[in-house]
């Protein structure tokens, strides 16, 4: 049955103002004539030390093997790629002979899927020939291209695995293309596992081991021994 007329202009009264009140709330959040709406906030990313963000600054401290004391100084061209200026050294500490290096840490991503991350870094190192830190070798340089896939477990925490080549030679050696040398230089390969978590807003602990082998021996033949591992923090500036 029909409802009477006076509940029918009821009930139209209450739709029209409903009406209005929605009109009002849109226009009341709409963006000014002329201006975009502004685009949703990216999600926070997730702990890294190897990549701050473009245009953007990050300092690196840490220590392990072979360097006791490791700092760098790194630049974020874009979120996938950085450049990094660093430092290592251990001392000679007794029978124990310490080392010194100097030089650059490129990386970049190589792939992203999901929760997976590939990236390429390759640092580029000189020891030169210091007293009291290595000093009884000469002058040699090191280049190490490490691939890695990193799965990330969370907003603030990933963990990876990486393979890479180790290479090795004196500056005589180098400068001679192989007619003098001071050393035995040679190509070594690596393996390795780490993982990093964030610790605040802007602040990334991380660690990782590794080994280096000859074939899948360690390589018994390297400098310092096959062992390799770290601890360290990272500071997006």
């Amino acid at each position: 049955m029909a409802g009477a007329p006076g509940g029918f202009m009821l009930r139209k009264l209450q739709v029209l103002v409903a009406s209005a009140v929605l009109l009002a709330s849109h226009a009341a959040f709409a963006s000014p004539p002329g201006e975009e709406p502004s685009p949703a906030s990216p999600p926070s990313a997730g702990a890294d030390p190897l990549f701050p963000h473009a245009g953007h600054f990050s300092g690196t401290v840490a220590s392990g093997v072979p360097f006791v004391g490791v700092g760098e100084a790194a630049y974020g061209f874009t979120d996938k790629l950085a450049l990094g200026a660093m430092v290592g050294a251990t001392p000679n500490v007794g029978a124990i002979q310490g080392t010194l290096g100097v030089g650059l840490r490129p990386r970049g991503v190589v792939f992203t899927s999901g929760a997976w991350r590939s990236s390429l870094v390759a640092p580029v190192l000189y020891y030169p020939k210091v007293s009291g830190f290595g000093g009884e070798m000469e002058p040699w340089m090191l280049v190490q291209p490490t691939l890695t896939l990193e799965r990330s477990l969370g907003t603030d925490t990933s963990a990876h695995v990486g393979v890479g080549l180790i290479a090795a030679a004196c500056m005589d050696s180098i400068v001679t293309l192989g007619k003098e040398h001071d050393m035995d230089g040679g190509v070594w390969n690596t393996a390795t596992v780490g993982g990093s978590t964030r610790l605040g807003p802007h602040t990334t602990v991380f660690a990782e081991a590794g080994v280096v082998l000859r074939g899948v021996a360690p390589a018994q033949d390297w400098i310092g021994g096959p062992a390799i591992a770290f601890v360290g923090v990272s500071r997006e500036l």
